[in-house]
């Protein structure tokens, strides 16, 4: 068994800052066994309570006709984007099985 916790994040770009807030944890659970001389089998479940993140991108405008200036040091919000995902990239729910060895 396994649990992580993902910290939130916060990412500055030229024309745009993205704040991620996660929570719950991510839980992995699995279960392997020897029993079949010469194979392996296990057995996983991975992010089992579906952990989700809250992502809000602010986009800004930039000063007409100046390129030098990056259009977030104005702080002009041109628009938000607010977005739920039930189980980010790296939250979402995964169940597999997987057998190796030699015959």
């Amino acid at each position: 068994m396994s649990v992580e916790h993902s910290s939130d994040t916060v990412e500055f770009k030229r024309i745009e800052d993205i704040h991620l807030e996660r929570s719950g944890h991510q839980v992995e659970l699995f279960a392997e066994t020897t029993l079949i001389d010469g194979i392996t089998i296990r057995a996983t479940a991975r992010n089992i309570f579906h952990p989700h993140e809250d992502r809000t991108r602010t986009f800004y405008s930039g000063v007409a006709g100046n390129t030098s200036i990056a259009p977030r040091s104005t702080g002009q919000i041109l628009e938000v984007d607010q977005r739920k995902l039930q189980g980010d990239p790296s939250g979402t729910q995964v169940f597999s099985v997987r057998v190796s060895g030699t015959l």
